[in-house]
């Protein structure tokens, strides 16, 4: 267990629900071996930190320290 990047997914996918008003992946399958579906790109900052946020390799993901940049 990574608390730090179980922090980083956590915040990703409360970040997804709150801009799009619905859960990122529909159930755990679809969290294991989906791909991440973002709708059209308006903010592209935005878009960016949601995929590093959900990265499901989790030492590709971003570091906690690294969202404010």
């Amino acid at each position: 267990y990574k608390p730090s990047e179980a922090e980083v997914w956590s915040l990703g996918i409360l970040l997804y629900t709150m801009i799009f008003r619905r859960a990122p992946f529909a159930n755990s399958q679809a969290i294991m071996y989906e791909q991440l579906s973002l709708p059209t790109e308006d903010a592209p900052g935005v878009y960016d930190l949601l995929r590093r946020c959900l990265c499901k390799n989790s030492l590709m993901r971003i570091r906690l320290e690294e969202i404010p940049n």
